[in-house]
């Protein structure tokens, strides 16, 4: 519970700033809610990959930092935002390059056509700054910090990021713009704050605790799963 109620946390603060900015475009017209819940699908759409690098992070730099290898885990954390933000940067190219394609497949209203291919290009940059965001979150439950992340992303969004969008999106007259502006405000500065936390993190703790340390590499990370395989084979 200590770990896991934040660690779910830290994704829900960030989904229900999606719904709450939904909510107030449904304020501004038909076209601009239809427009943003198509941005909202396109988002979670690509953020599987990420999400799915994530995961791997969360499980790789955990196990290396258990066995005492924390150049190791430091060497996954790494690898696995530059890998996300590879994949991640060849389908934002592709929705801009393609953008008129992305949004007629909500929609064939031109208005809300013109709203999301608006929109689009504020999209992308929030998609590759998340993308980053997404894998430090991974990076974070490895290390056990869940906690100072989860109140990070709280404060960033919801006494920076939904105010300002607020803001711009209704006084400002930036409408939609205005939303995901705000939205990039908060995911850059909880991004920065996060990275600090990881590189300031302990990466040597269990060994600082005494525990015993051993290499572990990707043969043994799969031998439990060989035995399993072996022993379903002798059962058949």
């Amino acid at each position: 519970m200590r770990l896991g109620v934040p660690g779910t946390l830290m994704q829900c603060f960030e989904w229900w700033c999606f719904e709450i900015l939904a909510i107030f475009a449904g304020m501004l017209s038909n076209s601009e809610l239809a427009a943003q819940v198509a941005i909202i699908n396109i988002i979670t759409l690509l953020f599987m990959i990420p999400l799915g690098v994530q995961f791997a992070a969360s499980s790789l730099v955990g196990i290396q930092i258990g066995a005492g290898n924390p150049l190791q885990a430091q060497k996954y954390a790494i690898t696995s935002i530059a890998f996300a933000l590879l994949a991640m940067g060849v389908l934002v190219a592709f929705c801009q390059y393609h953008e008129d394609f992305v949004a007629r497949l909500f929609t064939d209203d031109p208005t809300t056509v013109s709203f999301i291919k608006t929109v689009l290009p504020l999209m992308s940059l929030y998609l590759m700054i998340d993308t980053v965001h997404g894998v430090q979150t991974g990076n974070v439950r490895g290390l056990g910090k869940q906690g100072p992340a989860s109140m990070i992303i709280l404060v960033c969004y919801y006494a920076f990021g939904v105010p300002l969008a607020i803001y711009l999106g209704f006084y400002r007259d930036w409408r939609l713009l205005g939303f995901w502006s705000g939205m990039l405000v908060a995911i850059s500065i909880s991004q920065i704050l996060i990275a600090y936390l990881v590189m300031t993190a302990d990466w040597n703790f269990i060994e600082n605790g005494d525990v015993e340390t051993k290499e572990v590499d990707d043969i043994e990370l799969m031998r439990p799963i060989k035995q399993n395989s072996d022993k379903k084979d002798s059962i058949r």
